[in-house]
């Protein structure tokens, strides 16, 4: 019975979806995004990140204009680009600024990625900050 699930799934998808429409989902993408759809300059952003090579200037310049109206998944991503120093420069000051308002959030990960940040900066009250951070998602 799962193969039989499966196998109209797969045909629901050929039959509905041409390659023409998953050749034009990225420029749709682009220009949803640029209508100011925050949902759209995500998952644009993603599939830049994704391409083989990536395009993370790109990248970045769409995950800033979803983070701007506050969808956290894309700071997120943005911090760490800018960690990394992929596709931008790097600045941990402006990657742990995006933690920050990530963790403000209630966001488990950008609490963690936050409290590595604290960790790694091995000051004296580094790893009380770090446990703050994530005590309330244990």
């Amino acid at each position: 019975m799962r193969w039989q699930n499966i196998a109209c799934i797969f045909l629901y998808i050929t039959h509905t979806y041409s390659p023409t429409a998953f050749a034009q989902a990225p420029a749709n993408e682009e220009q949803l995004c640029l209508a100011g759809s925050a949902t759209h300059c995500h998952d644009f952003a993603l599939s830049l990140a994704e391409t083989t090579p990536p395009d993370y200037t790109r990248a970045a310049f769409f995950y800033q204009k979803a983070c701007d109206p506050k969808y956290q998944g894309s700071c997120l991503n943005l911090a760490n680009l800018y960690r990394n120093g992929n596709g931008v420069a790097k600045n941990a000051q402006k990657a742990k600024t995006l933690y920050e308002q990530v963790c403000r959030h209630n966001e488990a990960l950008g609490c963690s990625l936050l409290a590595r940040e604290y960790l790694e900066a091995k000051t004296e009250n580094s790893v009380g900050q770090a446990i703050e951070l994530v005590e309330p998602f244990a």
